[in-house]
Formats: structure tokens, sequence, C-alpha cells
């Protein structure tokens, strides 16, 4: 996967938006057919990152390529397995992520009572965990109630381990797991 990064002012989008993508496309095409690859336009995505205030100002909503392919902007896109939205506020991500670990979750519930507490404890590392700590550096300065909710994720896995349930407190198990706090 190809990745392009080009940054610019509002003002400067019709030139970009127009001309230098158009330009950028040809040299990658060019680069691509010189080591036997092909450029999958259709398969192409572009979003453009921004405050509010900024992607306010965006008026062009999508690319025409000299190909004739016309590639429209994107809200959300994955970027190696992490969805990034415009303000990079990370929400669908995390989202996503709670969905994918509490299926999990509730699936390793099921067959709890076959596996030992310290296999448990490495299958969950394993499926969960290793979610949770996958692009962790990503996360870094994002909604105190998005940091939440991958605290709940991690607290039920803590009682999925040592067999807690509910309503019952997990500070004192996180660190007898060995895992640190999201926040810390």
């Amino acid at each position: 996967r190809s990745q392009i990064s080009k940054q610019f002012s509002p003002s400067e989008q019709v030139n970009l938006l127009t001309n230098q993508i158009n330009d950028c496309f040809h040299m990658v095409r060019k680069w691509m057919s010189k080591y036997y690859l092909q450029l999958n336009e259709p398969k192409t995505q572009i979003i453009i990152f921004g405050s509010s205030k900024i992607l306010q100002q965006i008026v062009i909503n999508g690319v025409n390529l000299l190909s004739g392919t016309t590639i429209r902007f994107l809200s959300i896109v994955k970027n190696l397995g992490v969805q990034m939205d415009q303000r990079l506020t990370f929400d669908k991500q995390i989202t996503t992520l709670k969905q994918n670990s509490f299926h999990t979750i509730r699936n390793l519930c099921k067959v709890r009572f076959l596996l030992t507490k310290d296999h448990m404890k490495s299958v969950v590392n394993s499926m969960v965990i290793s979610c949770l700590d996958y692009c962790n550096c990503l996360y870094y300065g994002i909604a105190e109630r998005l940091l939440n909710q991958l605290q709940i994720i991690q607290n039920s896995a803590a009682k999925l381990v040592t067999g807690k349930y509910k309503y019952d407190h997990v500070d004192n198990d996180l660190h007898d797991l060995h895992w640190l706090q999201i926040k810390k």
C-alpha cells in the first residue's frame, strides 16, 4: 500500500487538488511501471486531515485524475488496521476496538472453565490486550472519554482472567497481571 502526504492551506486547495495531485499520481504510476507494478486507482483513498475550522474551508470533495478516475474524499480511512478520521479523534477506531474486544471477551467467557488462570491470561494477552497495545502511541492526547473506553476494555479483560464479577474492582489485579492502566 502506498501513501502520499501533502501539506497545504485551504487557499491552495484548487491548485493542489487539481494540478499537483495529478502530477503526483503520474510520478507514482511512472515509478510503479518501472518496477512492473500497477496502481489500482479505483481502490485509491484520499483523506484531508485538519481541524473543524480548516475542514469547513475545503470546498472540493474529490479529485478527477487524468486517467478518468474520480476519487472522492473520505472522512475515515484505514491504515495498517487503524481507522483514522479527518480530525484524528480516533472515535471510530476505539468504537470498533471496543466491539471486537468485547466480542472476544464474551466468547472467552464461554470457555473459561476449560482453562487455567495462566492459560486464560495468555489467551487474553494475545487476543485482547495485544489489540489495545497495537499502535497505542496514536492515542496520545485523545479525549478522556475515549481513554475511559479503553480502560473499560482492559478492566473487563482483567475480570475475565481473575474470575471477578461485573461490579468488582480490578485495580490491584491489573498490578498483579503486570498490566499498566491505560492512562499511565
